[in-house]
């Protein structure tokens, strides 16, 4: 038996196991924010990084060119052919595929009971992996980078939308309601030679024009060229994470009771800005922009330790109608307090969005965070009231 086992990203120190059956050794998979590559995860880069050390590199040493084992029952054989080329459970894939499908799912087989029923998810998350590279799932979510040089030979980077038309056929959208056909292999060259800055092939460093011919052979004008790149320099990446933040906020308030969208502001000279206000077991929380652009820690969290009537130049201060039943209230703050991402790169809204999620249940948030647990503490321990820190009716 293998058991790898997974430390959790957090303060909590605990493990989370992955048991192979047919293999054998014991291994721990650390995830770190120095180990995330391309805007993969940290516990995938570093699962994986074990999987090619002490699976896939073993299976390709195997005598007879194969090596099966099982996890939650589920069989999985990696196989070597005569011209050196490799399967996974039968199915023709380079090595690089073979170790990130090998990887997702054995992630994958974590939330997986080991019954009928997870056969049936493992196998169904198997062939879903098979089909659609973990690259590919990234941009129909994120959208493709792409980066060009305009005529003032200032470099822009952008996104692209990428849509899916067929089992393997998609299309970019290179100007305003203008989509390009692009096959599954060619938008996997692209994706990587802006995802992963990989140099070879076609894509890289190809201009607008360029792009527009090789999807469609059909030349563009000066004119037209004009427009698309003017297109694609309103699709900058920033700004495009700047608008999904802001729409995000609103669609979390909008969905649930215990977050509402406030106007914030930490002194009289600073800038007055949206934020969540966000109801936990505990207490309640206040989670805003800090100006930041590290990818890991773009807003800040804090804790409200009371809430009085009045204002100070010293506290911060919030006007919002659903506070109790007083326009203007003080809000005697705690932080800010540091939750960093595991990952660096992650968008401000799904930062937003994971602060949010994390501080509803601050009953348990102290378990794996750190820097929250002494200020929880003191919630009791200073002002023996549970709802001292209650905005939210």
């Amino acid at each position: 038996m293998m058991t790898i086992r997974i430390r959790h990203a957090s303060d909590s120190m605990g493990y989370v196991n992955i048991e192979l059956e047919g293999l054998e050794g014991t291994y721990t998979v650390y995830p770190s924010r120095r180990n995330t590559t391309n805007g993969m995860d940290s516990t995938f880069t570093s699962l994986r990084e074990v999987v090619n050390r002490r699976i896939l590199m073993p299976a390709k040493n195997q005598d007879d060119g194969q090596s099966l084992f099982h996890v939650k029952g589920f069989g999985i054989l990696i196989s070597k052919t005569t011209n050196r080329r490799y399967t996974l459970n039968n199915m023709p894939l380079t090595i690089n595929d073979i170790l990130n499908n090998l990887t997702r799912l054995l992630l994958r087989s974590v939330y997986i009971n080991n019954d009928a029923e997870g056969h049936k998810q493992l196998w169904d998350y198997f062939h879903r992996c098979v089909k659609m590279p973990a690259e590919l799932s990234y941009v129909l979510e994120n959208r493709v980078p792409y980066k060009f040089v305009d005529d003032d030979n200032n470099v822009k980077q952008c996104r692209l939308n990428v849509a899916q038309i067929g089992p393997e056929d998609f299309a970019l959208e290179l100007n305003d309601a203008f989509w390009y056909d692009i096959s599954l292999k060619d938008l996997r060259h692209f994706t990587n030679s802006y995802l992963k800055d990989s140099r070879r092939g076609r894509f890289y460093a190809i201009s607008p024009e360029e792009l527009a011919f090789e999807l469609n052979e059909t030349r563009v004008s000066d004119a037209q060229a004009k427009v698309m790149k003017a297109f694609m320099t309103q699709n900058r990446q920033s700004d495009a994470v700047e608008k999904r933040a802001m729409g995000l906020l609103k669609g979390l308030s909008d969905n649930y009771e215990r977050i509402s969208l406030i106007k914030f502001q930490t002194g009289d000279k600073q800038e007055i800005q949206d934020a969540l206000l966000v109801r936990g077991k505990l207490t309640d929380w206040i989670i805003a922009d800090n100006g930041m652009k590290r990818g890991f820690q773009d807003v800040s969290t804090y804790m409200v330790y009371s809430v009085e009537q009045g204002q100070s130049e010293t506290h911060p201060l919030i006007k919002l109608n659903k506070l109790k039943g007083v326009d203007d209230n003080m809000l005697l703050l705690r932080g800010p307090i540091c939750i960093d991402n595991m990952m660096s790169g992650a968008s401000k809204g799904d930062q937003y969005a994971a602060r949010a999620m994390a501080v509803m249940n601050d009953h348990v948030l102290g378990t794996y965070v750190s820097t929250v647990r002494g200020h929880l503490d003191n919630i009791t321990k200073d002002t023996g009231n549970m709802n001292a820190g209650r905005v939210l009716i």
